[in-house]
């Protein structure tokens, strides 16, 4: 086994690899070899990430520098990856964060996910960050999993890793799938608001959509949904409409808004063509998780973003 640093003709080997080890990981589907060549050249540029057509990213797109990717090879085969990069300033302000964007290594070979893990603490070392995030969603690859999903439970293999190395827990999301979702019109809002639906440009075959909730030149509520397409080059993911955001104003919070704006936003969608549809929800949140279970949603994964201290 060796690790060496990624070159631009690996990329298909890569992909084949990457292929293989997400491939039971929901949302996740085959990638296109330009994409993945693209993702790691363009944080190694430093450059900044393309505008979308809405004028809104339905992915985080945040600019990335230093970018570094290795890859584990046993003979010609490829047996793992980690990408890292440099992200903006965070919290505390001022400091900027190395970010894991991808790691995975075949199952029962802790010994390659250790050595992929080491080469790239030194890199990030050498660039003088203070803490190392991991796979938080504002920096991670924009073709893994849906928006708003970190590590997912599935490659439980990597989890324990990054704990093993000192890394904790800092954020947690529940991916919920609702196949075949029903879609009745919800009629009349619960409360007296003003709805409009905007219909937005999408990098998928089918396009976005915002459902507000307004009264005079405020707006009180909103619904976000986005196209699977937005995150995958794959023609299944198309029929997946994703809710990337749900809120409401406090004082209206509790008499039916949210639910409707939701419904509002699926029966919408239906009828545009999405047969199914997908969310996240923040692990605590427990009256979210209530109202989209209680409709049809189910969890079908936990992903989590971790972390850690470098400094002396």
């Amino acid at each position: 086994m060796i690790v060496i640093p990624y070159e631009p003709d690996l990329a298909p080997s890569l992909v084949a690899a990457y292929d293989r080890s997400l491939a039971g990981v929901p949302h996740c589907y085959p990638v296109p070899v330009a994409r993945m060549a693209a993702a790691l050249a363009a944080a190694a540029a430093g450059a900044e990430p393309p505008p979308h057509p809405s004028g809104r990213s339905p992915h985080p797109r945040v600019p990335l520098r230093a970018g570094a990717a290795w890859l584990s090879l046993e003979g010609d085969d490829v047996i793992g990856l980690i990408h890292v990069a440099v992200a903006p300033a965070g919290e505390p302000a001022g400091i900027d964060a190395g970010a894991i964007r991808a790691l995975w290594y075949e199952r029962g070979r802790r010994a390659v996910g250790q050595a992929l893990l080491d080469v790239a603490t030194d890199h990030l070392r050498a660039q003088g960050v203070a803490r190392i995030d991991a796979y938080r969603y504002e920096h991670r690859l924009p073709f893994y999993h849906v928006e708003h999903a970190y590590l997912s439970w599935r490659l439980e293999h990597v989890h324990a890793l990054l704990g093993a190395n000192g890394y904790h827990r800092i954020d947690g999301e529940l991916v919920l799938d609702w196949p075949d979702f029903a879609a009745d019109d919800p009629g009349e809002p619960p409360v007296e608001v003003g709805i409009d639906l905007e219909w937005t440009p999408s990098l998928g075959a089918r396009r976005g959509l915002i459902v507000h909730a307004v009264r005079g030149s405020d707006e009180v509520g909103v619904c976000v949904g986005t196209s699977g397409g937005e995150y995958a080059a794959a023609e299944e993911a198309e029929d997946w409409v994703y809710i990337a955001w749900l809120t409401v104003d406090e004082g209206l919070r509790g008499r039916g808004l949210g639910r409707y704006l939701l419904l509002r936003a699926l029966h919408e969608a239906r009828a545009a063509g999405y047969r199914h549809a997908s969310l996240c929800c923040i692990e605590h949140n427990h009256r979210a998780l209530l109202l989209y279970t209680g409709l049809g949603f189910r969890v079908v994964d936990w992903t989590w973003a971790w972390s850690r201290d470098i400094g002396e």
